[in-house]
């Protein structure tokens, strides 16, 4: 089996190929690189080519707090500014963040992008696992928004 490949055998009555914006029948199959491929992307950058990012700020020893952000950008709308400010307002020296954010021309980012917290994996977001991995932090704090909107998002 390739490293980083996912294969894929779907079928589901709730139509997932609208969600990927697909045109398709009842089954899906396939093959996927489960790792991100926008490292390095900034935010404007993501943001003009519809992408969903990655980033850390990490001094790799400090274990004090973690701010993470599994749906910034356009996926709940202001959730990565928050934690950002609460980044800002505390030493950087001893707080961590993990923000990921998504983005849609045109709208749409919250369904094209957004995954319950709890299937989250460290497998398919390669930055996340690199802090899971070298231990646990005192504290967390977790930024989630309201998908009261979620079609304007």
């Amino acid at each position: 089996m390739e490293a980083d490949v996912v294969y894929v055998g779907y079928t589901n009555s709730e139509k997932p190929w609208e969600r990927l914006e697909l045109d398709g029948a009842d089954n899906l199959t396939g093959k996927i690189n489960a790792q991100v491929t926008t490292d390095g992307l900034t935010d404007a950058e993501a943001e003009a080519r519809s992408e969903f990012i990655e980033n850390v700020t990490d001094n790799g020893d400090d274990r004090k707090l973690i701010v993470i952000v599994p749906h910034g950008g356009n996926i709940e709308n202001y959730t990565d500014e928050q934690a950002e400010h609460v980044v800002q307002k505390l030493s950087s020296k001893y707080v961590s963040t993990w923000i990921c954010k998504g983005f849609k021309e045109g709208g749409g980012a919250f369904n094209r992008w957004h995954i319950t917290s709890t299937d989250i994996s460290e497998e398919s977001c390669p930055k996340l696992k690199a802090i899971m991995t070298r231990g646990k932090f005192e504290y967390s704090v977790a930024f989630h928004g309201s998908a009261d909107d979620a079609d304007n998002m």
